[in-house]
């Protein structure tokens, strides 16, 4: 499983998301997938600019760890709908 640690090293700067956001230039919603673990992937130039920003090598950002436990996704949210009277036929 891969692991990543960019949640632990916004904490150890001691950045919320939105500063977070700020510093790397990069869009408030990236930023809270990146810091959620929501991001399915990644490409070359985002760790690329993660790297400069943290000054670090790619494996500070993401590791390996053979048979990890699967993270649990969020259960997805129930959807509640109204019922609505039906409309009364207009008399003509």
């Amino acid at each position: 499983m891969i692991i990543n640690h960019i949640p632990d090293l916004i904490a150890e700067r001691g950045w919320t998301i939105y500063r977070f956001a700020e510093v790397s230039g990069l869009n408030y919603r990236t930023c809270r997938l990146l810091a959620l673990h929501e991001k399915p992937s990644i490409r070359f130039d985002l760790l690329d600019l993660l790297c400069a920003l943290f000054s670090c090598q790619p494996a500070a950002i993401y590791s390996y760890k053979p048979n990890a436990p699967l993270r649990a996704k969020r259960a997805p949210k129930k959807v509640v709908r109204k019922k609505v009277a039906p409309k009364p036929a207009r008399r003509r």
